[in-house]
């Protein structure tokens, strides 16, 4: 996870583009944070496969549950407030 979200960072600071996860299998334990003007593109071949434990989507953000606007572990990937993001490619999101 510290890869791809430095990854995300680097993208953002640069005024934003495209960060590419290539080929392969990687265990993310914790959310992406997406910023503004970034493109995650899961390449083919790719698999995000994130954590079961609640303790790596901590702390908590808001986000909503059933249209209710709450405080809530991390999504697997989450973007509030931003604008222009994008999750693209033939890559798996698990």
């Amino acid at each position: 996870l510290p890869a791809v979200m430095a990854a995300v960072e680097a993208c953002s600071e640069a005024g934003g583009g495209r960060v590419v996860v290539p080929p392969g299998e990687y265990l993310l334990n914790g959310p992406i944070h997406l910023r503004s003007n970034v493109n995650l593109h899961v390449s083919d071949g790719a698999t995000l496969r994130f954590s079961g434990d609640p303790a790596h989507f901590l702390p908590l953000v808001l986000t909503r549950w059933e249209g209710t606007i709450l405080y809530n572990y991390s999504p697997l990937i989450y973007a509030r407030g931003e604008s222009n993001v994008a999750i693209t490619g033939k890559g798996v999101i698990d």
